[in-house]
């Protein structure tokens, strides 16, 4: 039932927006996050990766965005048995909600 919705605001949001716009990143990351919660992982891992190429070239960073797909990607990879790949991610991921959690500019945060 979800599936048919993120799709439908996916078209939507390319079709007015363009296919490489801050929302189209985060409309993606909550359709892998819903591929991966189904278990359909190998579905998931490439739209996770666009939606984080668009949020890391994003005019104007947004680092608890980028944070949020960087760990639902390495929950990707742990589920995988991928941990090599996942630490990395849960790092960075860590590292950038640090520091929008000290309250300095979030928006440039890298």
């Amino acid at each position: 039932m979800a599936e048919p919705a993120y799709k439908q605001a996916l078209l939507l949001a390319e079709g007015q927006l363009g296919l490489n716009h801050e929302s189209v990143g985060a409309i993606l990351n909550n359709i892998a996050e819903l591929y991966r919660k189904q278990d359909r992982t190998v579905e998931a891992e490439p739209i996770y990766m666009r939606a984080l190429a668009i949020k890391l070239n994003a005019p104007r960073r947004d680092s608890q965005s980028i944070a949020h797909t960087l760990s639902n990607l390495g929950l990707l990879y742990d589920a995988q048995g991928r941990y090599k790949e996942a630490e990395p991610l849960f790092s960075d991921a860590l590292k950038k909600s640090a520091w929008c959690g000290s309250r300095r500019c979030c928006d440039r945060a890298r």
